[in-house]
């Protein structure tokens, strides 16, 4: 769990003879940063970039999902959604949650997440936000939070863009219906 892990790093080993990296016994997979954006820039080459996009938002939505299946118990109010995140970027080595707020907003509740050194931006240039994977996982994040679909979420600032941080708005409606996951808006 995230809470056991927090007091402590995870520890790093290898099994040579199996070819495996292993934290806390778990095998994971390791690449560089500069291998991961170029399989994301191969994705948006290979099927074009409205279905990369909504293909990567919707792998990040999964991840923010599971997330918060991991993290759930130490989710107690709204405040712990930014220092919980932040404890998961930092231990997976995708960057940090610098800032997070919550504000209702004409019946929605609106989230503003505030990201430095994400994999996915980070020493990348591109002429659009490129961080499609980040706004998914948020996305997910706030539907699982709140046990319902329907969360949209948009980057507003990118570094990747020249931004200084990478930015993005989360929107729930606050009294609807269950609706569909997955819906987004694409800055």
């Amino acid at each position: 769990m995230i809470h056991d892990r927090a007091k402590q790093a995870p520890k790093l080993s290898r099994d040579e003879e199996k070819g495996w990296i292993l934290e806390d016994g778990v095998h994971i997979i390791s690449f560089r940063l500069n291998t991961f954006q170029i399989f994301l820039d191969s994705l948006v080459s290979v099927v074009g970039l409205k279905i990369a996009v909504a293909l990567m938002h919707r792998m990040g939505n999964a991840i923010g999902h599971a997330t918060m299946q991991y993290a759930r118990d130490e989710v107690r109010r709204d405040d712990d959604l930014g220092k919980v995140l932040d404890k998961v970027l930092l231990t997976r080595g995708w960057g940090r949650c610098v800032e997070a707020s919550k504000k209702h907003e004409g019946g929605r509740a609106l989230y503003v997440f505030k990201l430095s050194g994400t994999p996915v931006s980070q020493e990348h240039k591109a002429t659009e936000p490129t961080c499609q994977l980040i706004r998914g996982l948020l996305a997910g994040l706030v539907e699982a939070y709140h046990g319902r679909g329907g969360a949209e979420s948009v980057e507003k600032e990118c570094v990747a863009v020249g931004g200084k941080h990478c930015i993005f708005e989360v929107t729930l409606p606050v009294n609807a219906a269950l609706v569909a996951v997955g819906t987004t808006k694409h800055a």
